[in-house]
């Protein structure tokens, strides 16, 4: 972080350079994971590519594809574009430390079908004017974040679901990797979140694959682990085939299914609004964490 007003931050896969407002360096839209598109579609997270020279983190990324009017009513404000490529992160930290900072990772709410790290009620700089390093993440939502298919459960290699919240493990693990070059303390992380982000910080808390990646955890808002059994979930994602005309379908040709398509449905195969409350949504319509998924084991 050499320049005042470009802050230059070195990654593992490359410098980034960020802007300064109000006494604190930003870096928007850094990736911190490859974009999970094509035949990277339901699987697990992959490492980022590297880049050359230096990348501008100076705008927020796309937010995972989501119905924009639900998210504009009350999710929290505008998410922007749209992208399956959206496993990008926000970073907040002040412009002059003299000692590695707490860093404060934040996973935002939306019943895991809205929302995204960029909104406006997630700028981190409040709390990075309190001697904060601040990270907000993009995850992916609703039907791509976790779907399930027994086509998917033929591939080769571990069975993995619930990918919204192997997102979240990839994005804390970048941080371990790299959040001392923002001024932050990798071994001081606090995760948190509410609603839909609170459920996913009690069920990283639950996982073994996150074991090690934070330190402390706040729960706002959060609620009960109610998942659907595997096999619920492995039904849904067989009536979803069918609706697009694959009764019998491959892996292949589920990640062919254009991203935008999942959010024309109709109930009960979309993400849905609220018929009458959060709560009933949940238990009737969203996708949503499912058991027993790899990526969520009890200790």
């Amino acid at each position: 972080m050499q320049h005042p007003s470009k802050p230059l931050a070195k990654t593992r896969q490359g410098t980034v350079s960020g802007s300064t407002e109000q006494g604190i360096h930003i870096w928007r839209g850094i990736p911190y994971a490859a974009p999970p598109v094509g035949q990277l579609r339901w699987r697990a997270p992959q490492p980022p590519a590297r880049w050359q020279g230096v990348r501008q983190a100076d705008a927020f990324s796309a937010a995972s594809w989501q119905d924009i009017d639900y998210c504009r009513e009350l999710g929290g404000g505008d998410p922007g574009a749209f992208s399956e490529d959206c496993l990008y992160l926000n970073i907040w930290a002040p412009a002059t430390a003299a000692q590695p900072l707490p860093v404060m990772v934040w996973l935002h709410g939306g019943g895991f079908t809205i929302g995204a790290g960029s909104l406006p009620p997630y700028d981190g700089k409040a709390l990075a004017s309190r001697d904060v390093v601040v990270v907000t993440v993009n995850y992916r939502l609703g039907h791509l974040g976790f779907f399930a298919h027994p086509a998917l459960e033929e591939e080769a290699g571990e069975r993995l679901y619930n990918f919204a919240l192997l997102d979240q493990i990839a994005a804390l693990q970048w941080v371990q990797e790299n959040i001392h070059a923002f001024g932050g303390d990798a071994a001081n992380v606090t995760l948190f979140g509410e609603s839909a982000g609170a459920r996913s910080v009690l069920s990283l808390m639950a996982s073994p694959k996150a074991k090690g990646l934070f330190h402390k955890a706040i729960i706002q808002s959060g609620y009960t682990l109610p998942d659907l059994p595997r096999e619920k979930a492995l039904e849904k994602g067989r009536l979803l085939a069918e609706h697009f005309a694959l009764p019998r379908a491959s892996a292949e040709e589920l990640r062919a299914i254009p991203a935008e398509a999942f959010w024309s449905l109709t109930a009960p195969l979309n993400t849905g609004r609220p018929p009458s409350s959060a709560t009933r949504c949940c238990r009737s319509r969203c996708w949503r964490p499912f058991l027993p998924g790899a990526s969520i084991q009890c200790r």
